[in-house]
């Protein structure tokens, strides 16, 4: 289910999420292009930054960024630092709304 923010409260918002979802299960045009979207930039992802077993697959990246769409987010929280991270900051740039996008980088000790 999608987090919603609610002040220092989320809820969850399942019909919302469950539109995207029905929309991404059934094959359609908008997943083929999204996945050619992001397709050349996953590998060259995969090729210079991070080999494929350590960064998101291309399929979960086109699952992230068809659900940012379907439910025209308008807020995202980053909690990665690989692949995701592209594929949020490609969704900012192509979105059809303003959208803010705040990364969380927990330093490893």
């Amino acid at each position: 289910a999608v987090a919603a923010d609610r002040g220092d409260l989320f809820w969850l918002a399942p019909r919302r999420e469950d539109q995207g979802l029905r929309a991404f299960r059934e094959e359609s045009p908008h997943r083929n292009v999204e996945r050619a979207e992001l397709r050349e930039k996953w590998a060259t992802y995969t090729r210079d930054v991070s080999p494929p077993g350590h960064a998101v697959s291309l399929e979960t990246a086109t699952f992230l960024l068809h659900l940012c769409r379907a439910l025209k987010a308008t807020r995202v929280c980053d909690l990665g630092s690989g692949f995701s991270s592209s594929t949020l900051a490609h969704y900012a740039k192509t979105a059809s709304v303003p959208v803010a996008v705040t990364s969380v980088k927990v330093p490893l000790t």
